[in-house]
């Protein structure tokens, strides 16, 4: 169990992370995709907490749907789970049990998962996207599905909503131009 040090849980469909005081992330609920990164053939549930392993250094973590994201405090975006729609953003549609490293992103201040797609946002304002795009949730003025990211976005572009956020899961896509 975790008695202390958490901060700022996530929740999938149908699994959990957090990230402790000391960097590493913990995980539970269905691993029925590899979404809790345990890097395990193991793809039944685990109702209590486990360290991802080898993983230390997170700044945050965000669940998708039956994905994972993970930002390092080196800014570097790191993925696993299901990845039908190139939602991991490593460039394939393999499904991963471990976290991978996402070529082509530096310097990123916070990531959010949505069903079948991702984003990210860079210290510097930009907004990237990648994964299902079949709605055109991407943003890239395409419907095409992205398997790496893209950027939609530089620093400071204004998109024309009235409130910034980055948040998938209502449809709703606004820049953050302030990272803090």
């Amino acid at each position: 169990l975790i008695t202390s040090g958490a901060s700022a849980p996530t929740a999938g469909y149908q699994h959990a992370l957090t990230v402790m005081a000391d960097g590493t992330v913990r995980s539970w609920g269905s691993n029925s995709n590899g979404e809790l990164g345990l890097n395990t053939s193991d793809l039944t549930a685990h109702p209590t907490p486990a360290a991802i392993p080898s993983f230390v250094s997170a700044g945050s973590v965000e669940a998708g749907e039956h994905f994972t994201l993970a930002v390092l405090t080196s800014g570097t975006v790191w993925a696993w789970g299901l990845n039908t729609s190139g939602q991991l953003g490593d460039g394939t549609t393999i499904e991963r049990d471990a976290p991978v490293q996402l070529t082509g992103l530096v310097n990123i201040a916070r990531v959010s998962g949505g069903s079948v797609h991702s984003l990210a946002v860079g210290t510097d304002g930009s907004v990237w996207a990648w994964g299902g795009n079949a709605s055109g949730q991407v943003g890239d003025g395409t419907q095409i599905g992205r398997t790496a990211p893209v950027k939609i976005a530089d620093a400071g572009f204004a998109w024309k909503a009235a409130t910034p956020s980055l948040s998938p899961g209502t449809g709703t896509y606004t820049a953050v131009t302030t990272v803090t």
